[in-house]
């Protein structure tokens, strides 16, 4: 048989549309035998070419290359030139303390960065280490690292997904793609797929990415891309691409340098020569005193001051078990303007519960058909809305152990993307019991009978389409919807076709996944604050329609979607991010610019996110929060500032305080948020300076100039501040 050249390389990765190729296609592509995996000197040869299946993460920069990267800030650069004159000036003490000063800070911020990174390295390692692989003809636990393109692996319910592969089996297989979509619910898969090129990422249901989970069934798979070609790698190399924007306070820490210094080059070439030429004063005591005025413009303890507060700030966040990643990112988290958030497992709790029944009166009976027809097990892996039934049956007092094992099962024909429903037969005193469950339109087609309203009725046409509108309406509402059947049957032939026709209905039941407790309060604060608030989700647009209406965000009336995002131009998208506040059906892509366009009308932004797939969004962000719900979901972290907390708007509040302390030591700083404040201002102290001399010089008073320009300088300074921009 004749193959093709195998794609191992990171761009032939990346450029495949595996999802457009039927299986054996996929498979001659990366020559490799299905039933035998490849060999291991194919896969040597392959890992050689293609690299380890790993992010490598960059190389901690050496002590004193941080060092000088500290240096570089705006203030740190004045401080060191104030240093540098005092040296030569002949005040070598001074020049001393000012230089470990500097160190100080620079120290402060290295070991703090140190430290939040060693703390996220150590979640890190707790990553899943191995997979099952066909190689040579024989299944082996292979670490993931050495994966590459064209290994068969093998995947079962609670195993995580260790890099892209095309499906060639799958059998009841769901995933949960909520790290890389957002979708609350797992997707079921399947193998015998053609999809067109087109076809958006969380559709693609013959395809398994990086990082999800496995919650039901089982599957074979050949891999098709690893480490930086595979999707999460893609969005994390766009996230390294992204310049992090300056956080406001160093924007107006480096106007204020640049402020200083013009004026101090102006004062201490001007004044002294104007007094010079003037008052006749000898030239070298002038340019002395010009070198004064120039040191007396230079506030040298502000560093020490700024640094000591953002320091305390973010002692106080890691009491709310935040991890600051750079002191910077403190004072950014008091500016933002806009929160970008997720919705599932930060709007959200991630866990779906049971939310609804219809009817009501059915509960007990829905709860135990539920527990019957499931494979979950209280706290294990396994498909959320199979768990969400477990535990509100437990919660109804029900002993679940004792209700599966008061009968023996039968067989049991499992879910499958089909038939939409899922069976078990369990023998009950010389009869056979039928429970099903699955999506209301399956289930409704093949019941005759119901018992809604406590006796059993014939379902004629109009019954069925009043069931079906009353699924649809609880889907509208955001719920996932589930129909519950039973029968009794003679004992006989266990066939699927004879178990799954004539069933009675029993009722509905609605799942979701709900909000955080502290969710509404939190956005309610953040409105008060004059925060908008924005949720960017890859889920349903019914489902983050009906989340933003329970935790009141504003805007909530509308949604829009990543397919109409992409028809819309940029300058568009600019009008329209200012008037809608849901967006569904995203893509990392749809999120980063969903930020710029409201970078371009000037908002700071706060990306807030429980999941990977919002890397390229966060870094551009000025500021990033991550929830982090176990040590399993921790994920690779770029960017300059990341602050993880249970939900933002308690740090923004802390932070603003914490602004509000660092202006309240420094008032005059907050000019520099808009230099032309300080251009306007210039004439008034050149103004008081001259006052001050005449008073002087009518009183008969010597003139100790750089005392006069410094005082008069500080003092129009602070009487702006308390006059307020403008």
């Amino acid at each position: 048989m004749e193959t093709t050249q195998p794609l191992v390389s990171d761009d032939a990765q990346a450029l495949e549309a595996w999802y457009a190729f039927p299986a054996p296609a996929v498979t001659q592509q990366l020559d490799v035998n299905p039933e035998r995996g490849l060999s291991e000197g194919q896969a040597a040869q392959r890992l050689a070419t293609a690299g380890p299946n790993r992010l490598e993460e960059e190389e901690d920069e050496p002590f004193w290359e941080e060092l000088l990267e500290e240096l570089r800030e705006p203030l740190i650069l004045l401080l060191v030139g104030t240093g540098v004159l005092y040296a030569l000036w002949g005040e070598l003490f001074d020049a001393l303390v000012i230089f470990a000063v500097i160190l100080t800070v620079a120290g402060v911020e290295i070991l703090n960065e140190s430290r939040a990174r060693r703390a996220i390295a150590a979640l890190r390692e707790l990553a899943e280490p191995t997979t099952t692989v066909l190689r040579d003809g024989e299944l082996r636990e292979l670490a993931v690292e050495k994966l590459v393109p064209g290994d068969i692996i093998r995947l079962e319910a609670g195993r995580r997904v260790p890099a892209d592969a095309r499906l060639l089996t799958a059998a009841s297989l769901a995933v949960d793609e909520s790290p890389l979509t957002g979708e609350s619910v797992p997707v079921d898969k399947l193998a015998d797929l053609t999809l067109p090129r087109a076809t958006p990422l969380a559709e693609r249901h013959n395809m398994l990415y990086t990082g999800t989970v496995v919650t039901r069934g089982r599957g074979r798979a050949v891999v098709v891309a690893t480490a930086w070609a595979t999707e999460l790698g893609q969005i994390a190399e766009a996230a390294r691409r992204v310049k992090p924007p300056r956080t406001p306070l160093q924007v107006a820490m480096e106007q204020l340098s640049h402020s200083l210094v013009w004026v101090a080059l102006g004062l201490s070439v001007i004044v002294p020569l104007l007094a010079w030429l003037l008052g006749g004063q000898p030239l070298r005591q002038m340019i002395l005193t010009g070198l004064s005025l120039a040191f007396a413009t230079i506030p040298e303890e502000m560093p020490i001051i700024i640094t000591m507060v953002l320091a305390l700030g973010g002692y106080r966040l890691s009491r709310r078990h935040a991890i600051v990643k750079q002191l910077r990112a403190v004072e950014t988290l008091g500016a933002i303007t806009v929160i970008a958030t997720d919705k599932t497992g930060t709007l959200t709790e991630n866990q779906m519960e049971v939310s609804t029944f219809y009817p009501a009166s059915a509960r007990d009976r829905l709860l135990e058909i539920g527990v019957l027809v499931n494979n979950a097990s209280p706290g294990s892996v396994g498909d959320p809305l199979e768990s969400a039934l477990l535990r509100a049956a437990e919660a109804a007092g029900m002993d679940v152990n004792q209700v599966r094992h008061a009968f023996p099962l039968q067989v049991e024909f499992p879910f499958d993307s089909d038939r939409k429903m899922m069976t078990a037969v369990y023998e009950r005193e010389g009869t056979l019991w039928v429970g099903s469950k699955g999506a209301p339109e399956a289930i409704i087609a093949r019941a005759h009978h119901s018992c809604l309203k406590d006796s059993v009725q014939t379902l004629g046409e109009a019954e069925r389409q009043a069931l079906l509108e009353q699924a649809a309406q609880l889907a509208a509402a955001g719920l996932r919807v589930l129909a519950l059947a039973e029968k009794c049957m003679p004992a006989g032939p266990l066939a699927r076709e004879r178990a799954e026709s004539n069933l009675t209905l029993v009722g509905l039941v609605g799942l979701a996944d709900p909000p955080r407790p502290a969710v509404p309060a939190a956005l309610a604060e953040a409105q008060a604050a004059g925060i908008r608030s924005l949720m960017i989700t890859g889920d349903h647009p019914l489902t983050a329609a009906a989340i933003a209406r329970a935790v009141g965000l504003n805007g909530a009336g509308r949604v829009l979607t990543g397919s109409e995002l992409a028809d819309l131009p940029d300058d568009a998208l600019r009008d329209v991010v200012k008037e809608v506040s849901v967006y569904a059906r995203t893509t990392p892509a749809d999120k980063l610019r969903l930020v710029r366009a409201l970078h371009a009308d000037g908002f700071t932004i706060g990306a807030h996110t429980v999941r990977h797939a919002k890397l390229a969004t966060l870094s551009d962000a000025e500021i990033e929060s991550e929830i982090v719900t176990s040590a399993r979901e921790v994920q690779a972290i770029t960017g300059q500032e990341r602050v993880t907390l249970s939900f933002p708007y308690s740090g923004n509040g802390l932070s603003r305080k914490l602004l509000a302390d660092i202006h309240q030591r420094h008032p005059w700083l907050g000019l520099f948020y808009d230099t032309q404040d300080l251009q306007r201002d210039v004439p008034f102290i050149v103004q008081r300076i001259w006052a001050e001399k005449a008073a002087f010089r009518e009183a008969g008073q010597a003139i100790n100039v750089p005392a006069l320009l410094r005082d008069a300088y500080e003092q129009e300074l602070y009487d702006v501040a308390r006059r307020g921009p403008g």
